[in-house]
């Protein structure tokens, strides 16, 4: 009897898989940065959760890796700058052929800031988060 109830657990468990992180799914608050441009025109990015679970996604792959787990507190640290800031209304689309980008989705809104190496700079509130959570990617390691 043990032997049946341990097969059916063992079939049960075996037939269970982790569903795909879906960023059009989620329904938090979360931050996205990447870069993309250049030779090849491809773009990698990283998606932020509030609760510090980052995922990457690099060119035209459907699916989002789970790669690393960081401190809530420098997602809410960030999130709270764009909306002390108020950079949810901030516009700035100039790519460049090489190019960066923050991507902000806070309670119902979202923003995408797009930047390159022209004579046009971002807002430096914009770029330091952006060096914020891409730090957060290397210390966390």
């Amino acid at each position: 009897m043990k032997l049946i109830r341990v097969c059916i657990i063992l079939l049960v468990m075996g037939s269970c898989k982790t569903m795909p992180f879906q960023p059009e799914s989620y329904t938090q608050n979360y931050l996205v940065i990447g870069d993309g441009g250049g030779y090849t025109g491809l773009e990698t990015s990283h998606f932020f959760t509030v609760g510090g679970d980052v995922f990457k996604h690099y060119g035209r792959d459907t699916t989002y890796q789970k790669i690393l787990k960081i401190k809530q507190q420098i997602v809410k640290q960030a999130i709270g700058s764009i909306e002390q800031l108020d950079l949810m209304d901030y516009e700035f689309q100039n790519p460049g052929n090489v190019y960066k980008f923050l991507s902000m989705n806070i309670n119902g809104r979202s923003n995408k800031v797009v930047w390159g190496s022209s004579e046009e700079k971002v807002n430096p509130a914009i770029a330091n988060i952006y060096r914020l959570l891409n730090e957060s990617l290397q210390n966390d390691k």
